[in-house]
């Protein structure tokens, strides 16, 4: 009922609309290319070709490095329309001018933070080459943009064409460099378990369904985790170096990730991209190979400034334009250690605070990325991030000379003084850091002797001390470790490949076997419990979908840890600990350690009546309770929202399996949150060993034959190949666009 009377005003607005007709009907692939604006060609200065696979994935050849840019700008724009324009408007705080009064508190936290208060600075900073790169991708971006037709969700929405700039741009880059460890702090983490996790001076409000949203905006884009690793050639098939990554960010339609392919003079390079970035974030060119992970490394403070003076605080006024409701002015402060944050109305606190982050400063990824994609050499790719700042990020690194590197690319605070411990830190100035150190005066590894590299969101192992505070844990590298040190024959694409899919926990089935001890003891002789039993103790670990024996290690796991926050931790503490990545290392100490963890034999009938009463009961598979969805940010409307929910279907793996789909513990459902969303491998004797998927598809458009095409791909663990040389490019790109 709540969420009616929020949305209800929106509702009125649009009830005239075709948003509340569903979706538009499914087109062909050739009726898509044609969508294309006409007279292209007249715009460009050489010579220019654009293809599409059936996966429409674009591979652009030009003779003109602004050509090429231009019309990366133009399959941007054309391929996720709507998508670019709901990040432009979160990352200028303007959603409520088109999404009405639910949107318009998430509007207010996000003036607060202004992404774009270093834009200015940053455009007028930018290198004549980056610059003239950048300005030919957004010359792309309009040259389809301020075309017919526009995205169905434009006419919805009554959202009117405004042309993008540079600035625009940079800024809505700042949103994607969103640092992950916000919500840590501002979700009132506890600091009572062995990660170090903190007592947050602040608690979230009752009303939680702004704060929700702003925090699915977030952890769709926070790269909040990831697997990357490389192998050197003495461990490969073929004598060159192998690479996989598969970034792990919201599931979302469409997919936040876009395939691309490119070659100008200055480029041949072909992988994944974000919308808006006109870069090969994770790929491959003729020389070289990147992977990444988010570092989670501490690149914001959070301050408290309840004892400063008002003198402190500096106050501006903003108007805040809502649909179908009555404006508002917005008030917003500021002082020395940043904006005070906790004035949105999201948030109720018991303290102020401010918050300073590393992207408030001015820094240059884009240039960072330009020399990337260019580099020949682990030297220049090491230099090309001189210039970068946010996000904090691990980029894995192997090339055709046989070199393999890891190294942290960020800016890293720099204290006059160890930091003190806990979110809020005292408002005063020895606390400011007192400089930002590049990414190429910190540490990083170079050809390891054990011809192997690992990333998955822990701790870097050479990294400073001081670089972050909360990391991942070790169990997706450690896998993968143990799968690489225990191949038994040279490594090549095919085993990479395999090893995405794996859904195996150690930390799983190492309880597994403690629970079938435990409760065998105490279970009592009939089929019900007989079968669940012989399941459990019969599951090897791995969360496939179809698997019974997952099913009930999921539901005895999520009661003993219910019952273990009743017992020795304080109940507010439950929900902390139910979505703590931890949370498996916990349970196992606190049943390893002490003696009063276990409940009472007579508590623990009744978790195994429990279980067989509810999830075992309404639950057949693991994968029944453990769904996946992709659903169009319409989605989220009452009422018409079915309409925009275009798949559901049973997930594999758990929340620490390379195959990532992370979920809360609990009763009933349990629907991942996140997890893997693109997966890539390279082989790097070979240009066009390069393998890519995407879960979903490429094309944002709604009744597009690619908004959904690589779904099939990736449930079967098939990949589309993105090659390098020309003759295969004119193969496997046959779609071949007029300009």
């Amino acid at each position: 009922m709540r969420l009616a009377v929020i949305f209800l005003p929106l509702l009125l607005s649009l009830s005239s609309c075709a948003l509340l007709r569903g979706p538009p009907a499914a087109r062909s692939l050739n009726s898509r290319i044609e969508d294309l604006p006409k007279g292209l060609g007249s715009q460009l200065k050489g010579k220019t070709e654009l293809r599409f696979n059936e996966h429409l994935v674009p591979y652009i050849t030009s003779d003109n490095d602004e050509d090429a840019a231009f019309m990366l700008g133009v399959v941007h724009a054309h391929l996720r329309g709507f998508q670019l324009e709901l990040l432009r408007r979160a990352s200028q705080g303007r959603l409520s001018e088109r999404l009405g009064a639910p949107a318009a508190k998430i509007d207010h936290a996000l003036r607060i933070f202004d992404f774009g208060r270093a834009s200015s600075k940053i455009e007028a900073s930018l290198p004549l080459e980056t610059r003239k790169w950048m300005e030919a991708f957004v010359r792309g971006i309009n040259a389809r943009w301020m075309k017919e037709p526009r995205p169905f969700e434009f006419d919805s929405l009554g959202i009117e064409l405004e042309a993008w700039t540079l600035k625009d741009l940079i800024t809505m880059s700042r949103l994607l460099a969103a640092d992950v460890n916000w919500l840590l702090w501002i979700q009132a983490l506890s600091d009572e378990h062995p990660e170090a996790r903190w007592k947050s001076e602040t608690t979230m409000a009752q009303e939680k369904t702004s704060w929700n949203t702003l925090k699915k905006i977030f952890l769709e884009l926070s790269k909040s985790g990831s697997n990357s690793w490389v192998i050197a050639s003495r461990r490969t098939e073929n004598g060159a170096p192998l690479i996989a990554s598969d970034p792990h960010v919201g599931l979302t339609f469409p997919n936040l990730w876009l395939l691309v392919g490119l070659k100008s003079p200055s480029f041949q390079v072909v992988g994944l991209s974000f919308p808006g970035i006109p870069f090969v974030l994770l790929g491959r060119n003729r020389f070289a190979a990147w992977g990444g992970t988010n570092m989670r490394a501490l690149s914001t403070e959070f301050y408290d400034v309840s004892k400063l003076p008002a003198s402190s605080f500096t106050t501006r006024n903003e108007k805040l334009v809502i649909r179908a409701w009555p404006d508002q002015s917005l008030k917003i402060r500021e002082t020395r250690f940043g904006p005070v944050l906790s004035d949105a109305d999201l948030f109720k606190t018991r303290k102020p605070f401010s918050v300073r982050w590393v992207g408030f400063e001015a820094s240059d990824e884009f240039t960072a990325f330009y020399k990337m994609n260019q580099a020949q050499s682990f030297e220049q790719f090491h230099r090309a991030f001189e210039t970068y700042g946010v996000s904090a990020q691990n980029f894995l690194y192997a090339d055709v000379h046989g070199d393999i590197a890891h190294i942290l690319a960020m800016r890293k605070p720099d204290r006059s003084e160890v930091r003190p411990p806990g979110p809020l830190l005292p408002a005063q100035s020895q606390h400011l850091w007192k400089s930002l150190s590049p990414s190429t005066s910190l540490p990083y590894r170079f050809n390891p002797g054990e011809n192997f590299l690992v990333s998955a969101n822990d701790r870097p192992v050479f990294a400073p001390d001081d670089l972050g505070l909360v990391f991942a844990p070790p169990d997706r590298a450690n896998r993968i470790r143990s799968l690489i040190e225990t191949a038994r024959t040279p490594l090549k694409v095919s085993d990479l490949t395999s090893w995405q899919e794996d859904v195996f926990s150690a930390d799983s089935l190492k309880l597994a076997r403690r629970f079938e001890k435990i409760f065998s003891a105490i279970a009592p002789e009939d089929s019900n419990s007989r079968e669940a039993l012989a399941a459990l103790k019969s599951w090897d670990g791995h969360w496939r979908a179809n698997s019974r024996g997952a099913l009930v290690y999921a539901s005895l796991e999520a009661l003993l840890v219910s019952k273990l926050t009743e017992s020795l931790l304080q109940k507010e503490r439950e929900k902390v600990l139910l979505g703590s990545g931890y949370v498996r290392q916990i349970l196992e100490a606190a049943l390893e350690n002490d003696p009063k963890a276990l409940p009472p034999e007579k508590e623990l009938r009744r978790i195994w009546k429990h279980a067989l009463s509810g999830d075992l009961k309404k639950f057949s598979t693991w994968g029944d309770k453990h769904e996946e969805t992709l659903a169009h940010p319409f989605a989220m409307l009452p009422f018409v929202g079915s309409r925009y929910r275009f798949y559901r279907g049973p997930a594999a793996g758990s929340f620490d399996t390379l195959a990532k789909r992370a979920h809360l513990l609990g009763e009933g459902p349990t629907p991942t949150s996140y997890g893997a969303t693109a997966r890539h491998v390279s082989d790097l004797s070979d240009p066009d060993a390069n393998e890519f998927v995407l879960f979903g598809g490429q094309d944002g458009d709604l009744g597009s034959p690619a908004s959904l095409s690589q779904l099939k791909l990736w449930q079967e663990g098939k990949r589309i190949r993105l090659p390098l040389t020309p003759a295969l490019v004119e193969k496997e790109f046959p779609l071949k666009v007029a300009l």
